[in-house]
């Protein structure tokens, strides 16, 4: 009996030693990987307007049902809780937005938030501001295309965000590429596992004490659209985006929509995305 207790006691002493060593590894991955998007926040490029305030705050349901998240003036989202406790987004250098591609002048546009912007906008407009949604216009600084953003809640039980964004051209026809992006990191953890669908994106945490993910997610009409995952936190290069279409695992990565659209002299277009949680 003697013998087989002092077995017990060495195999439950190894147990919490593998644990151990298994937490200091997650923890020291962690922080490498933060450090990284430090690294690479501070090289994108950066105008005085790019920003990562929270200006919008929203919120529904409780507990499970919750959904809670910010929105800057720029229009983009640099928060996002849900259920209650699980933190996707603010962690690290917070990265989420919009780019946009002029395939007729290879001239692109983009703010990432904490990931930078590309210098050529014009300050944002905010237009119509309600309980559950806010609405911001933005104009290129060339004047060529103008992006109208309406972030809205969707509440109940598997609560979303609808993020409906109209493309309009101002001047010749265009053809162009508009995209959303996200720098998920699930439920605190900026390694994960992120992969697609035909019309979803997904980055997930797992094994883990807590598992909890994110999916973006094309929503309304049929549109020439691809749901795409990036191995890399920062932005893609709206005219050269890297991103792939495969599974990737234990990866720093980010997640996004691309828009293939064409536009007349005048015409305009709209998408939505829908950032849900799972």
């Amino acid at each position: 009996m003697k013998t087989i207790t002092i077995a017990i006691l060495l195999m439950t002493l190894g147990s919490l030693n593998l644990a151990a060593r298994d937490a200091a590894s997650a923890e020291a991955e962690q922080k490498a990987a933060l450090a990284a998007q430090n690294e690479a926040a501070a090289l994108a490029p950066r105008s005085s307007l790019a920003t990562t305030d929270c200006t919008f705050p929203f919120s529904t349901g409780t507990g499970n049902t919750l959904l809670k998240y910010c929105v800057t003036t720029n229009g983009n989202i640099v928060q996002l809780e849900t259920p209650q406790g699980v933190e996707h987004v603010a962690v690290g250098t917070i990265g989420e937005g919009y780019g946009i591609c002029d395939f007729n002048t290879n001239t692109g546009y983009f703010d990432y938030a904490g990931f930078g912007d590309s210098g050529n906008w014009n300050p944002a407009q905010v237009v119509k501001q309600t309980a559950t949604s806010v609405k911001i216009v933005r104009t290129t600084s060339d004047g060529q295309f103008t992006l109208t953003q309406n972030i809205a809640e969707v509440d109940g039980a598997l609560p979303w965000i609808k993020i409906t964004m109209t493309l309009k051209n101002n001047g010749e026809g265009r053809d162009a590429f508009l995209i959303r992006y996200v720098d998920v990191d699930a439920a605190g953890v900026a390694k994960n596992n992120l992969d697609t669908t035909e019309n979803s994106a997904f980055a997930w945490n797992t094994p883990g004490p807590v598992n909890f993910g994110v999916v973006v997610q094309n929503v309304g009409k049929a549109l020439i659209a691809n749901s795409l995952t990036q191995f890399q936190a920062a932005g893609p290069d709206p005219c050269n985006p890297v991103f792939n279409l495969h599974l990737l695992t234990n990866t720093d990565g980010s997640l996004g929509m691309e828009y293939l659209v064409e536009l007349k002299k005048g015409a305009s277009t709209t998408v939505i995305t829908a950032y849900r949680g799972m």
